[in-house]
């Protein structure tokens, strides 16, 4: 796992600094080791910069940038966890080795079979391979996305990094707001992809990949793997077999590996399968003694029958509060959802552990959230809507009667649906999805914002028209709750836990692994009809039937609770009601990042009154939007 940076261009010693300055400003994803390739020819240049986590091969051999003798050189950020399989067959076929690292297998893999290894690596990952025979550089990412890569193509050089931070202190782009991704933001809580917040940078989309020219310029791009379509192949043997298969293949390590224990069906799984073949599995776990949503018990329970070497840290509300800061701070572009795992990161990696296992993914797969059946509903009377079942004039009055004091919840949100300009740019699912999981409703955005901040067309309930295309690759004919599901596992994890999670655990330089993101476990259950493989939503049944023999005794069934943190109750704390209050009442905060001062003052006053919809979700949104575009000197242009 490592940070990875790097700048293809016209030769020049600011592109040098560049990527110097870029590699310094990711220490925290390698701390461990770092090396720079230089390549130069007719006034062009490659400059390829890494900083490793050493995990596996701890050696000197697994220094990068790493190039394999004939003129090609990669800079890597992940794990191949077959790595080994596809080792024994390169050595096969006459291949011999220098160190024991995947960067070794995945460069030579590249060499024998270009474009097409990609479908051969099971893992998460992000590379960068320079070719200097043919003087192009390839970037590549991950299926779902885990591995984040972001790039920016600016004249007389392209430079790219694992983190938009790293790209701002390249000083190659200007630190200049993108309006349009700012209401992206207020609709999600997050940025979608392609977009991020400043103008010029953008990321790589799951699953694809980029190449470019010596001279900075994208010569083509692509797409290598899309979400299956449902083939009714429902095989509980093969689902239980491939998800052992991906815990065991994430044990693969040379340093201490451990799990994220919280007493819930998915961590508990995934601990369970690490127990069954290792005796010595270390859990860690957060707890919050005396509150209701204490997970303490469940984990320490849990632990106990399957004997692992367990760490809980009970943290109370002004231990909480003394973290907050640096949770922020983690934050490589601004989440409304992000700081959660910063917390149990902080604490696996001060306990010295490099490496975890963690459950994300599960409830995307199984359906464990309450939002999916009124949103079903909800995509059947947009159906209606577009086909003029429901008049203009109904829809016109509804609009309408919005009250003055702008509503930010409740079934006021439905009437997101009503907001597209283009319908043909995304399907039911995706507006109704996007309007029950919105933020701020449109009402709201638009006394925000300037007039001329979003533009019209190009893109649809806050997403980028481009990634309404590459979602329209993956929902193909699905609807219902089938299409809901394949949107729920791009947008909500992919998009926004993978990305907070990626982010926040390497600022405390701890690699995540994830294996109910497995490709292959991925694609066995995606075959499953959405109807059985999230029935009894959000409970999910299925994993339960699934898991039940190995963990029948371990662990009981119990509603459904999520990863839980005070926020609520700490914004109306003495000291961070003081704090947000001297953020939201001047002004000048808000004229900086393009907001109109009056309506997030009005937000915040709200939200202090206790005033309905106003969530604490809301005011917190908008203080970290504040506080990332204030800490690296983001601003709009208007």
């Amino acid at each position: 796992m490592c940070g990875i940076a790097g700048v293809i261009g016209t030769a020049s010693q600011r592109n040098n600094q560049a990527a110097e300055s870029m590699l310094e400003s990711m220490r925290h994803r390698g701390p461990d080791d770092s090396g720079t390739h230089l390549w130069e020819r007719d006034g062009q240049q490659c400059v390829l910069v890494n900083s490793r986590l050493a995990i596996l091969d701890l050696s000197s051999a697994g220094t990068m940038p790493l190039s394999d003798g004939m003129g090609a050189t990669i800079t890597y950020n992940g794990e191949i966890y077959n790595f080994q399989d596809l080792r024994q067959d390169l050595a096969a076929s006459g291949e011999t080795f220098k160190s024991h690292t995947d960067t070794e297998v995945i460069l030579k893999l590249w060499r024998r079979k270009g474009l097409e290894c990609l479908s051969t690596l099971r893992g998460m990952f992000a590379f960068a391979i320079w070719d200097d025979r043919t003087e192009e550089l390839l970037l590549a990412r991950d299926r779902a996305g885990k591995k984040p890569l972001y790039y920016s193509a600016q004249p007389g050089s392209f430079a790219f990094a694992s983190e938009v931070r790293a790209l701002l202190n390249s000083d190659l782009i200007p630190r200049e707001l993108d309006l349009t991704a700012v209401d992206s933001f207020l609709m999600n809580g997050f940025v979608v992809s392609p977009w991020t917040l400043v103008r010029g940078i953008r990321q790589l989309l799951p699953g694809t990949w980029l190449r470019v020219g010596s001279d900075g310029i994208i010569k083509a791009r692509g797409r290598y793997w899309e979400v299956p379509a449902a083939d009714g192949n429902e095989d509980p043997d093969r689902v239980r077999d491939l998800f052992k298969d991906a815990v065991e293949l994430r044990l693969i390590s040379d340093v201490p590996v451990g799990v994220f224990l919280s007493g819930g069906l998915d961590s508990t799984a995934v601990t369970a399968a690490a127990c069954a073949n290792h005796a010595d599995i270390r859990t860690y776990s957060i707890s919050f003694p005396g509150e209701a949503f204490d997970e303490g018990p469940f984990s320490r329970h849990v632990a106990a029958e399957l004997h692992t070497q367990h760490t809980e840290v009970p943290l109370t509300l002004n231990q909480f509060s003394s973290w907050l800061p640096d949770a922020v701070a983690s934050l490589d572009q601004p989440s409304f959802d992000g700081v959660n795992s910063y917390f149990i990161s902080r604490v696996v990696s001060e306990e010295g552990t490099k490496v975890a296992l963690s459950g994300i993914g599960a409830d995307e797969l199984f359906g464990g959230y309450p939002f999916l059946p009124p949103t079903a509903w909800l995509a059947r009377v947009e159906r209606l809507l577009r086909r003029g079942v429901l008049p203009a004039k109904f829809i016109a009055s509804m609009q309408e009667r919005v009250p003055a004091r702008l509503p930010m919840s409740g079934v006021w949100k439905a009437l997101e649906v009503t907001q597209a300009t283009d319908p043909a740019l995304s399907s039911s699912e995706v507006r109704a999805y996007q309007a029950t999981q919105m933020l701020f409703p449109f009402w709201i955005r638009r006394r925000l914002l300037p007039d001329h901040a979003v533009p019209s067309a190009g893109h649809e309930c806050g997403l980028p028209g481009e990634y309404l295309d590459f979602l329209e690759g993956d929902l193909g004919n699905r609807l219902g709750t089938e299409a809901l599901g394949v949107i729920l596992w791009r947008i909500f994890l992919g998009e926004r836990l993978l990305r907070d999670l990626d982010s926040t655990s390497m600022s405390v330089s701890l690699e995540v692994r994830a294996p109910f993101v497995d490709h292959l476990l991925v694609e066995s259950l995606m075959g499953w009809r959405a109807k059985e493989r999230m029935r009894d939503n959000p409970n999910k049944k299925l994993e339960w039937d699934l898991f039940e023999e190995p963990l029948r005794g371990v662990l009981q069934h119990r509603t459904k609770q999520g990863f839980i943190f005070p926020f609520d109750r700490l914004l109306r704390t003495p000291q961070h009601d003081r704090t947000l209050g001297a953020m939201f009442m001047n002004g000048s905060t808000w004229q900086d990042i393009g907001l109109c001062p009056t309506v997030t003052q009005d937000i915040w006053s709200r939200f202090q009154s206790g005033e309905g919809g106003v969530l604490w979700s809301r005011v917190w949104a908008l203080f970290v939007l504040a506080e990332w575009c204030s800490r690296h000197h983001v601003k709009a242009t208007v």
